[in-house]
């Protein structure tokens, strides 16, 4: 809801723990709103395995599936993955993934 966004200035610097995920943007009822780059903590690298518990590893089918690579295919998904948050996106490509967002929630 609307009422709940805060400027990330007025958050106290310690909340965000070493597993927490700072979002990219976020949707209310007024509309989508994309955060700074700038004003964002650092984002996590990795799974936090000693986190996950088995309980949630079932119950998350991406955890099952990256526990299940080997090495090389654990290579190959990091430098996928490196390369997209590398790749800038570009206005049109942001307004695009607002607009499919915004048609599915529609829906």
């Amino acid at each position: 809801h609307d009422l709940q966004v805060v400027r990330s200035e007025d958050l106290p610097a310690d909340m965000m723990e070493s597993h927490d995920l700072p979002v990219d943007a976020f949707a209310t009822p007024s509309g989508v709103t994309k955060c700074e780059a700038k004003a964002m903590p650092r984002k996590p690298f990795g799974v936090r395995w000693d986190l996950v518990g088995a309980d949630l590893e079932q119950d998350i089918g991406a955890l099952r599936e990256l526990r299940r690579l080997d090495a090389q295919a654990l290579s190959r998904h990091r430098a996928s993955a490196a390369a997209r948050r590398s790749s800038a996106e570009t206005a049109e490509e942001w307004q695009a993934l607002i607009d499919a967002c915004v048609s599915l929630f529609a829906a």
